[in-house]
């Protein structure tokens, strides 16, 4: 009888998940709810990241943390943009730019 060495369980990090699902409903939802949905991408992302790192290969979702952090990154940087035009042609113009009819 030969005794198997104990093995470490690898399991998935949850908010790396979180952050997978967040980041995609930020960028389907970008119209309204992208602006909440984004920065809570980017947060459960870097949270998932940190603790992934700190567990020494018992946690794994790297990958899932970073795309939900780069997606929540990527609306954020809409959002911000989109600002940074409206208060660009308020200074310039003296109005916001006008929505659609």
């Amino acid at each position: 009888m030969t005794l198997q060495p104990a093995t470490e369980v690898v399991r998935k990090e949850p908010r790396a998940g979180l952050a997978l699902v967040t980041g995609i409903l930020s960028v389907l939802l970008i119209w309204p709810l992208g602006i909440l949905l984004g920065p809570a991408a980017v947060a459960l992302g870097i949270a998932g990241l940190r603790r992934i790192r700190r567990a020494n290969g018992t946690l794994t979702g790297s990958y899932m943390s970073i795309a939900g952090l780069t997606m929540g990154g990527v609306v954020c940087g809409l959002y911000l943009g989109a600002l940074f035009l409206e208060i660009a042609a308020l200074v310039l113009f003296g109005q916001m730019i006008p929505a659609a009819p």
